[in-house]
């Protein structure tokens, strides 16, 4: 199977559904609301490579195969997308992959973490503190002496390969969007997810007039007490600073953005009784599972914004599904 990213990244996104959200939650709203589905595309031969991960991994695959790299190593917690994903793509394209898990191990693996055991990831369980410290980007030798040589992916996959492949799923959203959009809006935790999106949509950072998209993007805040702002913005001047030297020069990015914060429900993975209660509705109403870390707490946030009158202005907002359900696989009690 190929591993151009370019190449399946174009062909996914060819096929990238965009639907009218109509649920009764969201009817009496007068803005129209679309639901771009990255969860309904996937890859790899195992088919199990699924939405914004395809973007934000697909890159550092290729980049191992072509120089000869046969071992991954990354992090995550016990419900990780992340991890479920980077197992997931190195069973489809034959890369040996290592998760630093945080925490120390339970008697019995969570759903998340048998699954990548058994699609071949070797599982490390490491303290908190340990979790935390390897993450500095001076303990590269120190994880090369405990788990291996390999490349080594951060958190979330929010590395230059994943920003520059999150910035090609921006330009094919925007390719793809109905043209009555005034604002998209997408969960962010990391931050790469956003910044990718954001430079996608930048006509500037891309040079290109026919990718005009002229409204704004809302990145909800999942994490609690965080500097996400900061982070985002660090992440696209990375995005910058690996474009020609006239792009360098630029410096800055045009395109319209702002983080929107308190809709965490009590923190990063947590959910209290107003989200639960919405949440409860949602899947009733769109008859299918989903994820109370990122796609609930985006939908609540808008939700909830439109029902104070805040949203009035727009005439249609795309909101981003991500795809991941390893956190609703995760919640106690079951809904």
């Amino acid at each position: 199977m190929t591993t151009n990213f370019k190449k399946t990244a174009e062909q996914l996104s060819d096929n990238l559904p965009i639907e009218a959200l109509t649920i009764p939650l969201f009817a009496e709203f007068t803005p129209k609301i679309y639901l771009v589905r990255l969860d309904a595309i996937r890859c790899g031969t195992n088919d199990r490579i699924m939405g914004n991960k395809i973007f934000k991994l697909l890159p550092s695959i290729q980049r191992a195969k072509e120089n000869n790299i046969n071992r991954i190593i990354s992090f995550g917690g016990p419900w990780s997308n992340h991890i479920h994903a980077l197992a997931a793509a190195g069973n489809a394209y034959h890369l040996q992959t290592v998760g630093i898990i945080r925490g120390e191990r339970k008697t019995t693996l969570t759903p998340t973490l048998k699954d990548a055991q058994q699609l071949g990831m070797r599982l490390q369980f490491v303290s908190r503190s340990d979790y935390q410290r390897l993450q500095d980007p001076s303990m590269t030798a120190t994880i090369s002496q405990q788990f291996g040589d390999g490349m080594i992916v951060p958190v979330g996959g929010s590395n230059l390969d994943g920003l520059l492949g999150t910035r090609e799923m921006g330009k094919a959203i925007v390719r793809h969007l109905p043209k009555d959009v005034s604002d998209i809006w997408l969960a962010s935790a990391t931050g790469g997810t956003t910044a990718g999106m954001i430079a996608g949509a930048d006509t500037g950072i891309n040079n290109q007039s026919n990718n005009a998209y002229n409204g704004n993007i809302t990145a909800v805040s999942v994490l609690k007490h965080c500097e996400m702002a900061h982070d985002i913005d660090g992440l696209l001047q990375q995005i910058l600073l690996s474009q020609t030297e006239k792009m360098r020069e630029k410096g800055t990015v045009s395109q319209p953005w702002r983080v929107l914060d308190g809709y965490d429900c009590g923190g990063y993975a947590r959910v209290n009784k107003d989200l639960l209660a919405f949440h409860q509705q949602l899947e009733k109403q769109l008859q299918e599972p989903v994820d109370q870390v990122y796609m609930a707490k985006l939908l609540f946030a808008l939700w909830t914004q439109l029902r104070e009158g805040k949203l009035n202005s727009h005439s249609a907002i795309a909101v981003i599904h991500s795809g991941g359900q390893q956190g609703r696989r995760g919640l106690v009690p079951s809904i």
